[in-house]
């Protein structure tokens, strides 16, 4: 019967604790994106009453 090799000591590795990457990336979310998002979304509706009230002006000049 062969002879068992001893077990050999593995270090302790420190598991990997996704908390803070998760606290991060949220923070950058909310710090970042959310206003890019509000930002973008208020010029999109500027433009859209620019464009509705463009089209108002033109159709009125055209029942003159």
């Amino acid at each position: 019967m062969p002879r068992q090799s001893p077990a050999i000591p593995f270090c302790s590795v420190t598991p990997f604790d996704p908390a803070p990457l998760w606290a991060a990336a949220h923070q950058v979310h909310a710090d970042v994106i959310v206003p890019m998002r509000a930002r973008r979304r208020a010029m999109l509706v500027t433009a859209g009453v620019a464009v509705t009230l463009e089209a108002a002006a033109a159709f009125a000049l055209s029942l003159i």
